[in-house]
């Protein structure tokens, strides 16, 4: 069946709080239904659900960094301890660079290129390996193109890394197109990608070959309800020195934003497509723990500031055979409600999917199920562990 998708909905209460800020340092925020909403981004979102799931999945994932190099060196020392390391840190800078912006023409190396690809290398393995990863809420990362890579494709491309250090090491001329950017991208294309890669799709502008479709498709959280932020003046008072009878002041003084909301989230799998490339089994259990990912991860913006560690009052999965069906429509007339908006939007949702199925523009979905803290279920209800769950909800259509 190629035709089949997993939508998520959850309603989620957030309390004060900025889990994810434009480039003031506000929150986020939309205009939908003619007033303005709370938003929390995808992106950020999907950097947090990838994080869980690199705690959870049972299947390989991929390293999101722009410190290839120094893994790519580390690789083809292992293959071949003789290489020189400040040859191969040259290479593999080379190769890397080429995936993103492929340079022709002739490599000419000095012997200071050497030495300072050398040191590069050499700082970063000292740095805190912690730092590797390291991106902002949004899933950025400074000072260089961040690449997804698999840890099949990073040892495809240490070969590639070995063969162009050794010619440098015997002072032969390493032409980019035929040496570099030629193998390197053989060696990406025919490596297998990692579970995550598929999940999130990846584009590297220089190596359009290795395009990967994302079968996750998340959509911006907004607020089911009007939704404005608060300003929060805060001080930081320095601690007295010993024998300081001074009565001190605030040393320092700021003001930051802040906003709570009730969100509307919506998430949707491809199954069809991820059983392209693994097993129904695989998709079951990988299914599960996406939907868990999603529901239980927080974006970390100002999190110690707010501690705004809620969880979904609901999580509907509905399987579809046809097409995903998102229930933003459900809150484009905001929630208005004098008794808080959270009961009032499981119910607004409850009644917009039933409307869905009732009109007979998309088929009748395969199954729906919740999982709720404090409401009545959409459907039948998700029992235990939500991962598992899930996965028991989808299994019996990807064996059919």
């Amino acid at each position: 069946m190629t035709n089949l998708f997993l939508d998520l909905h959850l309603i989620q209460t957030v309390p004060p709080s900025c889990v994810n800020r434009d480039d003031t340092g506000a929150p986020k925020k939309a205009v939908y239904g003619g007033v303005q909403r709370h938003r929390v981004s995808s992106q950020a979102w999907k950097y947090v659900a990838r994080r869980y799931l690199h705690e959870v999945a049972s299947v390989d994932l991929a390293t999101r960094s722009r410190r290839h190099p120094v893994a790519l060196v580390r690789l083809a020392q292992e293959a071949d301890p003789t290489v020189d390391a400040a040859a191969a840190a040259v290479a593999a800078a080379e190769v890397v660079k080429s995936l993103t912006s492929p340079k022709s023409g002739t490599l000419k190396v000095k012997d200071a290129d050497l030495a300072a690809a050398l040191e590069q290398v050499e700082t970063e393995e000292a740095e805190d390996t912690a730092a590797e990863g390291a991106e902002d809420e949004e899933g950025r990362e400074a000072k260089a193109v961040v690449v997804s890579l698999s840890g099949a494709e990073r040892r495809a491309l240490a070969a590639v890394v070995l063969e162009v250090a050794r010619k440098i090491t015997a002072g032969g001329k390493v032409d980019r197109a035929k040496d570099i950017n030629a193998p390197a991208t053989a060696a990406l294309v025919g490596a297998a990608q990692a579970a995550d890669q598929h999940l999130f799709g990846r584009f590297i502008a220089g190596t359009p070959e290795a395009k990967v479709e994302a079968a996750v498709h998340v959509a911006h959280a907004l607020s089911t309800h009007a939704a404005y932020s608060e300003d929060d003046a805060y001080t930081a008072v320095g601690d007295p020195e010993p024998g300081d009878n001074i009565q001190r002041g605030a040393d320092f003084l700021d003001v930051a934003e802040f906003v709570s909301s009730t969100l509307y989230r919506y998430v949707r799998l491809d199954l069809g497509d991820l059983l392209e490339q693994y097993g129904p089994e695989e998709v079951a259990e990988l299914t599960g723990q996406v939907a868990e990912a999603f529901a239980l991860s927080m974006p970390g913006g100002k999190g110690a500031g707010f501690a705004p560690d809620s969880v979904p009052a609901v999580v509907t999965a509905v399987l579809r055979s046809d097409r995903p069906v998102s229930a933003a429509q459900a809150f484009e007339a905001p929630v208005r409600s004098a008794e808080g908006y959270e009961s009032a939007s499981v119910q607004r949702l409850a009644s917009f999917l039933a409307n869905v199925d009732a009109s007979g523009m998309v088929a009748a979905p395969l199954a729906v199920a919740t999982a709720s803290i404090a409401h009545d279920p959409i459907g039948d209800r998700l029992a235990g562990r939500l991962s598992a769950s899930v996965a028991d909800l989808v299994r019996p259509a990807l064996a059919a």
